[in-house]
């Protein structure tokens, strides 16, 4: 009779460590769990997905990327297919960052993280798979909260509640043309981007505050701003100006953030490896971005 109080307090007492484990673990996750979240996926296969997270529907919206889209590799890699970049990825020693990098700079879509193509396997369906998955290696810049956030999120989410998209049945955004290196393939019309892609890559948390940004560079990193401005209406802000600004002290730098919402503010510092600055926006802008010289865009 006296071991059971025993057990009980030791069984208590395993729940409560499990239980701020997991706490702690979810604490130092980038994803919350309640909002929009999108990753993309490559390897060796060359295959190119981009997957959305929607908790409040709940659902799960994976666009297809054809290989032979012909995009702009940032950090000035030039033109490539897509089903190269990750190759090209790991032999700069960069990793599947340049993918994400590439398909944010290339699509104009906020893009948040990346995994290696075996990790997409903790959005499966099948509970054995994800266990094995979260416990197995693959390359990634997801946090073991994010994992974690991903693996229980597949418990919400049926078959019926995923919604596959071939971005190449998009002929005004991908026209078939013969690409730099004399194939057949896809290049982007970047001012086409259809309107259901649109709605999938805008933040509602974001969008319906109805915030204004004005993005600041100096004159050789113009068209860099440029690039980011139109990747920001897509998350949500309303771009309501470009300010020219001369600082030396953005020279090391990609890009500083100040944003009234700190969501917002956190939200484009992962888009764009952004440093997070306190403090409010200049004048009556909700959100202000300033471009540096290592923006990847």
């Amino acid at each position: 009779m006296r071991k059971k109080p025993a057990r009980l307090v030791f069984s208590v007492g395993i729940f409560i460590s499990v239980t701020l484990i997991l706490s702690f673990v979810l604490s130092k996750s980038y994803w919350n769990g309640e909002t929009n979240f999108t990753i993309v996926s490559g390897g060796e296969s060359g295959d190119v997905f981009i997957y959305t997270i929607s908790p409040i529907t709940p659902a799960i919206i994976v666009v297809k990327v054809p290989q032979d889209t012909e995009v702009d590799v940032s950090r000035g890699f030039g033109k490539l297919k897509i089903k190269n970049l990750w190759k090209l990825s790991k032999n700069e020693k960069i990793g599947g960052l340049l993918l994400q990098e590439t398909l944010t700079k290339s699509f104009k879509i906020p893009v948040e993280a990346f995994v290696h193509e075996k990790g997409v396997g903790l959005l499966s369906t099948n509970l054995l798979t994800r266990l094995s998955i979260l416990f197995s290696g693959f390359e990634t810049n997801l946090t073991t909260g994010d994992k974690l956030r991903l693996f229980f999120y597949g418990f919400r989410v049926s078959r019926e509640n995923r919604t596959v998209i071939d971005l190449g049945q998009y002929s005004a955004f991908l026209v078939k043309s013969k690409l730099k290196d004399g194939d057949e393939g896809y290049i982007i019309s970047e001012d086409n981007l259809p309107p259901k892609l649109i709605g999938i890559y805008t933040d509602p948390v974001i969008s319906r505050q109805n915030l204004n940004a004005v993005v600041k560079s100096s004159g050789n990193l113009k068209i860099k701003a440029r690039i980011l401005g139109k990747v920001l209406e897509i998350l949500g802000p309303k771009l309501a100006s470009f300010s020219d600004i001369v600082n030396d002290d953005l020279e090391e730098k990609s890009c500083i953030v100040l944003a009234k919402d700190s969501y917002t503010r956190k939200k484009i510092a992962r888009v764009f490896g952004c440093e997070q600055k306190n403090g409010e926006p200049t004048g009556n802008f909700d959100v202000e971005v300033i471009v540096g010289k290592n923006l990847f865009l």
